[in-house]
Parts: C-alpha cells; structure tokens; sequence
C-alpha cells in the first residue's frame, strides 16, 4: 500500500490511484465480468488466462503446502544430508534460476525520487 506513495509523481495522484482500487469490482459480480477478467489475464484469449489462472493458483497451492511442511526445518539442513550429487544438482538448479528469472537492464533506482 505504501508503495502507491512510493511511485506516485504527486500526492494528488496516490490519492487518485487508491480511490481506484476497488472501481472495478463489480466486475467479477457477473459472469459477463468474470470472463472478461480472465481474458484480460490471458491477452485477449480465454483458454490462455484460464491456464494463467489455474498454473498462479497451483503454484500458490504448492508453495503454501511446501511451507507448512517445511516449517520445522531448514532448507540448508536438508540439502546438508543429501549425497554430494544432489547437493550439487541443488546448487545448479538454483544458480540456473538465479540467471534465468535474473533482471538484467538496467533500472531507476526507487528512492531515486527522494
């Protein structure tokens, strides 16, 4: 929320853009509306902003459960009693998601404002 304020250029246009937050949920009170949100979450294709929607939801699903499980323990414990292949296995895969989901342009630094 306080991002708003972040970003905005003027405290008249966080004002704008938090009085607009809800302008738009009486969308989904239809089913008109509600097709019309996931076609919009899929670029204008239906089938496309429903697999959207179910692979957020599964991923939302997976990652709860992995920490509910997980909530006793640490991942470096775990990864610590595995053979060294898959200790190793581990790293990679982490060091390619590292360079695969990676922001390499560059940005405007966010308190560059202030």
């Amino acid at each position: 929320f306080a991002w708003i304020f972040f970003r905005a250029d003027t405290f008249q246009d966080a004002v704008y853009v938090i009085s607009h937050l809800t302008s738009n949920m009486s969308k989904l009170t239809t089913i008109a509306g509600l097709k019309s949100v996931v076609v919009e979450i899929g670029s204008n294709d239906l089938m496309y902003g429903l697999f959207n929607l179910f692979i957020g939801s599964f991923v939302i699903l997976l990652l709860t459960l992995v920490q509910n499980r997980m909530q006793n323990h640490s991942i470096s414990s775990i990864v610590a009693n595995k053979p060294l292949a898959i200790r190793w296995g581990f790293y990679m895969l982490l060091i390619f998601a590292i360079l695969l989901i990676g922001v390499y342009e560059e940005q405007e630094f966010i308190y560059f404002q202030f």
